[in-house]
């Protein structure tokens, strides 16, 4: 496969992180790792070309494109956190995970599935946030906060409440109506 994509693989066979891909490279994944399911984490932009290529490559390899919208610098959205964890549950697997670089975004959602698909420890998933994968801690710390919070599934799903609570990395006033 074409290098420059941030590519590894977390869940041999079954799911895999990444940067944003051209339509060839994107292409030449899917039949190599037999990809069922994209993750995008960069939301739907159907005014953005990446986007477009994207949906066309999935339509043409029968491909479930997923879109979600999260930020590299802050919090994810309970609704859209909770639409990730239906997405890792009811997903044709292999995914493949994607943001714009690879590094933050995708680095969370890797870590999240880490946890509840592969029982790994919180302070192992942590390393999906590391420069292996070019996360810079200070650069972006929202997500390495997000998963020191993180408390489970049922926790995503019932408590997490960002409106209500006090977090760091998360604008109450822009998200939660003033």
């Amino acid at each position: 496969m074409a290098g420059g994509s941030n590519l590894h693989e977390v869940d041999a066979g079954r799911f895999y992180r990444s940067g944003q891909m051209g339509a060839d490279q994107l292409r030449e994944t899917i039949d190599a790792l037999g990809i069922r399911t994209i993750i995008n984490l960069r939301g739907a932009r159907p005014e953005a070309g990446w986007y477009r290529d994207e949906a066309a490559v999935a339509r043409e390899k029968g491909v479930r494109l997923i879109s979600l919208r999260f930020d590299a610098d802050r919090l994810p959205h309970r609704r859209e956190l909770v639409k990730l964890l239906d997405a890792f549950r009811d997903a044709e697997r292999p995914i493949l995970v994607h943001c714009q670089a690879g590094a933050d975004r995708s680095g969370l959602a890797s870590a999240i599935y880490e946890m509840e698909y592969m029982g790994r420890p919180k302070r192992d998933a942590l390393e999906m946030l590391s420069l292996r994968y070019l996360h810079i801690d200070w650069l972006r710390p929202a997500g390495r906060y997000f998963i020191e919070l993180y408390q489970g599934e049922p926790w995503a799903r019932n408590s997490y409440h960002p409106c209500n609570g006090d977090y760091e990395y998360y604008d109450r006033d822009a998200y939660c109506g003033g």
